[in-house]
């Protein structure tokens, strides 16, 4: 045996059936297939609504709202790496989500959304404890920004590496949400420990 060769994850194959799945789609990601599964469970989308993907590289996510909301509708993709999501109502902007300068670049009457959604997730390190943490501040930056601009009745849905912090964020969106629910969609690889909030009928 190669020494040099590392050995591959129990359980992880980087070109399994959703990643085939998704190329044969068109998708961006595998992660197109979560949303999808979330979707279909909460009936997250409606056509015409406005919805904001943080995060939204490399635009999984985006594609499947795009289709969802349909023509009518609007999606806008923030993230720090650039997004080629090519519809003529997707507004892509390049930048930090808490920076002012990156919301100077969509006007503020256009920043109400029905739905927003983070798949955010921390560069990990391996360490259980750092990489829940930094997942938790992720999260906790999604809904400041939610909070900011999601419209009463909306839904917002964020990726979570659980620890001990999770138990709070619910107890945080439980109060501002008339139902809240957590998925880990068959999409998810199953070296993953990451879930879904899902959180249903924003009450400001």
């Amino acid at each position: 045996m190669n020494p040099r060769k590392k050995k591959k994850k129990a359980g992880f194959d980087p070109q399994d059936k959703f990643f085939l799945l998704a190329k044969s789609k068109g998708y961006k990601s595998r992660a197109a297939f979560k949303l999808l599964e979330i979707t279909e469970t909460c009936h997250l989308f409606r056509p015409k609504q406005r919805v904001l993907d943080l995060g939204a590289a490399p635009g999984g996510w985006s594609q499947v709202a795009l289709k969802a909301v349909g023509k009518p509708g609007l999606v806008v993709g923030i993230d720090l790496q650039a997004v080629t999501v090519e519809a003529p109502n997707y507004i892509f902007i390049e930048g930090d989500i808490l920076e002012p300068a990156t919301w100077a670049k969509l006007p503020e009457a256009e920043r109400n959304f029905d739905v927003v959604l983070s798949d955010m997730a921390p560069s990990t390190t391996g360490i259980k404890f750092t990489d829940q943490s930094r997942s938790a501040e992720l999260v906790e930056m999604a809904w400041q920004v939610a909070e900011q601009c999601l419209k009463p009745g909306g839904h917002f849905v964020a990726k979570l590496f659980p620890g001990e912090t999770l138990g709070s964020i619910k107890k945080q969106l439980k109060r501002q949400f008339k139902q809240l629910k957590e998925m880990k969609p068959a999409a998810t690889r199953k070296t993953s420990n990451e879930l879904y909030l899902v959180a249903l009928g924003y009450q400001p």
